[in-house]
């Protein structure tokens, strides 16, 4: 496969895997790859999502919840 890539990109990307020690190539297959097998935000999500639905609990408790989070975890850092 041959990849044209923009010269910026070409540019950042030969800087990086320098700056790692690693040959270029490996460096694109390695970034690539990383890429490739991220999972995605949906796929992150899906257990938490099933969770939430199987519960019954109503997007607005649900809005609370987090609500409350934020604030417990916004008080901590003040206080910490």
């Amino acid at each position: 496969i041959t990849i044209d890539l923009p010269p910026e990109v070409e540019t950042a990307l030969r800087q990086k895997a320098t700056a790692d020690g690693k040959d270029f190539e490996k460096y694109v297959v390695e970034a690539l790859k990383t890429q490739a097998l991220k999972p995605s935000l949906d796929e992150i999500l899906a257990p938490f999502r099933l969770e939430v639905e199987a519960s019954g609990i109503s997007d607005e408790e649900l809005d609370a919840l987090v609500e409350q989070a934020r604030e417990e975890i916004y008080q901590e850092k003040l206080a910490g």
